[in-house]
């Protein structure tokens, strides 16, 4: 499942669009960070560095969070 950040969605160190500048730059600095696949990703796209920008809103994206407890 695809996992939400609290980072901001920011090309890496060296990022160059291309060919498609449309995809992924307008969204940087604007939504957070989705990261890692879901069951319905395609195999040749699942990483563990893989990232996405989906809105929140959406409801097609098979996205969550995961919560740890505090050890006192």
């Amino acid at each position: 499942m695809w996992e939400w950040t609290a980072s901001a969605f920011a090309p890496y160190p060296g990022f160059v669009a291309h060919p498609y500048r449309d995809y992924s730059a307008p969204w940087f600095h604007s939504r957070r960070t989705l990261r890692g696949a879901s069951f319905a990703t395609q195999p040749r796209m699942k990483h563990a560095r893989y990232r996405n920008f989906f809105p929140a809103e959406r409801n097609d994206v098979h996205a969550g969070f995961r919560t740890c407890a505090l050890a006192s």
